[in-house]
């Protein structure tokens, strides 16, 4: 990539999917490693491919995109709390370890937002996460797109290691 465009000073590591709705003792084991693979080992790769270049030149940020409920765990969707868990997990530790190196990382923690995800939620899912948001109503994408440009840009300087909650006034802690 950085031979064909150029060197990579921001990473936004954004791809995430829901999978099914269930309990977490009938989740579909095959489901739960495809979460998994592409919501927590999709961001590990990443960052394993960007750092280098990033610690090299002294200066990058990173953006992992995680979820509330990363923070809050959801019920019918454990792969998927688990994964974003485990984003900002892996946030907070390799924010550590770039401490000093003028490599950033950081992560947002958004509640339902009207995405393509909405597609593979019930309609019931759907309006229980809604139900919870105190704005009553979902986070808009150009809203994300705000926080992880101000973020990602030279004047978040003295920030890393933090997950920036997007949560209409639901988040607690």
């Amino acid at each position: 990539t950085e031979a064909a465009l150029g060197q990579v000073d921001i990473l936004v590591n954004n791809a995430g999917i829901n999978g099914p709705v269930a309990p977490a003792w009938d989740y579909p084991p095959d489901a739960w490693d495809r979460v998994l693979a592409v919501d927590l080992t999709g961001v590990f790769h990443g960052c394993r491919v960007a750092v280098p270049g990033m610690r090299a030149r002294g200066y990058g940020r990173i953006v992992n995109v995680a979820s509330i409920a990363g923070k809050e765990g959801g019920p019918g969707i454990s792969a998927y709390a688990a994964a974003k868990a485990g984003v900002i997990g892996y946030t907070k530790s390799i924010a550590r370890e770039l401490a000093g190196s003028g490599v950033l990382v950081n992560a947002i923690a958004p509640v339902i937002t009207e995405t393509d995800l909405l597609k593979e939620m019930t309609p019931e899912h759907i309006a229980a996460a809604r139900g919870k948001i105190p704005l009553d109503r979902f986070l808009q994408t150009h809203e994300i797109a705000a926080m992880v440009a101000w973020i990602a840009s030279p004047e978040c300087s003295f920030t890393t290691g933090f997950v920036f909650d997007l949560s209409g006034g639901r988040a607690t802690y």
